[in-house]
């Protein structure tokens, strides 16, 4: 359906962030606001847990795959990484106005700076073509996994989504992929196309597994620590569980029947553990503060920081050798 398409230019990136500003009516709210389907499913703590499985999934693209070798592991540690990458989700969806325009220009420059030649070559990218971090559908592809990866995971755990929450969910999504300065005339016209194509994605000569994306991937398996270890495993698990078998085996992973077993045992086990959740604990932290600067705190201050250290360490304790 999607084809490969040029760079998104500064030209097309400005068009889309205008339209953001003719969109948004309270810049406090940022791009969505309390009362929309994109923080009630964001907001979730849990989302958090399909993190691997979502850069995994955007990994198995060739150009994201080079640009994360051969420019940003140059440059920042795993854990700068993957740190640096989920800040600016959290910051692009809960954030004001102002910090997601802010956040938004520093990605475009960044991106707009990776510039190589394709070292593992493909059908759909010959051996020494030239690729760009603004390739408007690797940038589609990154924004799409982390649409899939949240819905799948909310429903998973959280219980399902009603087909309506879903389309809305959808159509909230395209001011997220303007930041980034993608055009409507690539984006699927509804959640169900989005589905059809995502899965059309996953067998064709747009996607490649290959040893550039496996090193990433290993970084993973390697980075555990006593604090973060159980944790990571988890994840790492999930992401397994979660992966569509093509890319699974063109990461060269395992899934034998014990570990689908242990997969289908964690995801009872945390929708129980979710259950009987204080609904109030179940909401991350940038939910919180969002919340809080749009004056509908759902918990006192000190909640915030507190979670904030906690996860903070988490993350450090999982990615710091």
């Amino acid at each position: 359906m999607l084809q490969n398409l040029e760079r998104v230019s500064t030209e097309q990136y400005n068009r889309q962030i205008a339209l953001i500003k003719q969109e948004v009516t309270d810049e406090r709210y940022g791009l969505f606001g309390p009362d929309s389907i994109s923080w009630k499913v964001f907001g979730q703590g849990l989302v958090f847990l399909a993190s691997i499985y979502a850069l995994t999934m955007q990994n198995a693209h060739p150009i994201v795959a080079h640009a994360a070798v051969d420019y940003t592991m140059k440059s920042f540690s795993p854990i700068k990484r993957f740190q640096s990458t989920f800040s600016q989700v959290y910051s692009l969806q809960f954030g004001s106005l102002d910090e997601v325009l802010k956040v938004s220009a520093r990605v475009h420059r960044v991106h707009k700076a990776i510039v190589g030649q394709i070292s593992e070559g493909s059908s759909r990218y010959p051996l020494g073509s030239s690729y760009t971090a603004n390739d408007e559908l690797g940038l589609f592809w990154v924004h799409a996994t982390l649409l899939e990866a949240a819905v799948r995971i909310y429903e998973e755990i959280a219980g399902p989504l009603s087909n309506a929450e879903k389309e809305q969910l959808y159509y909230e999504s395209r001011l997220m992929s303007y930041i980034f300065g993608i055009d409507d005339r690539i984006r699927p016209s509804s959640w169900n196309d989005f589905l059809v194509w995502y899965e059309s994605m996953l067998t064709s000569d747009l996607l490649k597994v290959g040893d550039y994306a496996r090193s990433l991937y290993s970084i993973f398996e390697s980075s555990t620590t006593a604090f973060g270890e159980y944790a990571l495993d988890k994840m790492l698990l999930i992401a397994k569980g979660m992966m569509h078998p093509v890319i699974r085996h063109g990461y060269q992973l395992s899934f034998a029947p014990k570990e689908q077993d242990n997969y289908h045992r964690l995801i009872d086990q945390l929708r129980s553990l979710y259950r009987i959740t204080p609904p109030v604990l179940r909401w991350s932290s940038a939910y919180h503060k969002a919340m809080d600067r749009c004056g509908r705190p759902l918990a006192f201050g000190i909640f915030n920081s507190v979670s904030e250290s906690v996860g903070d360490s988490i993350v450090r304790g999982m990615f710091s050798k």
